[in-house]
């Protein structure tokens, strides 16, 4: 009896274990044939660059919306509701305005509030 059971599980191990070797595994990109490769291959070789294109400049009015004043002793200038970089702005020694670099080269002084239009001397 014990015999029958022992031979029966190897049996069933064993169709199992065939039954796992038939069907293919998929193991990716390394063990596809050269003629698979070259397919898939083929869409990627096909497709055309993409143009590089510069990213307009926003030429529209720059408002200085705020100087934050942090108890580490940072400051950070908000223009157009964002952080500016330290670069682009410096405060003032009166803390209320700050001398803001437009995108043309040129610095324009400005309090809390006010705005420039960068195309223009106002």
């Amino acid at each position: 009896m014990r015999r029958s059971h022992l031979t029966l599980a190897l049996a069933i191990g064993c169709l199992a274990g065939l039954a796992g070797a038939a069907e293919p595994d998929s193991f990716g990109r390394l063990f596809f044939s050269p003629a698979e490769r070259l397919e898939r291959d083929r869409p990627r070789a096909e497709a055309p660059a993409a143009p590089v294109v510069a990213a307009p400049i926003d030429l529209g009015p720059m408002r200085l919306d705020g100087i934050v004043r942090r108890s580490d002793g940072t400051t950070v200038i908000w223009i157009d509701g964002a952080p500016a970089e330290p670069s682009a702005a410096v405060v003032g020694q009166d803390g209320r305005s700050a001398t803001l670099a437009l995108p043309d080269g040129r610095q324009h002084h400005l309090l809390v509030g006010e705005s420039v239009l960068p195309d223009s001397s106002r």
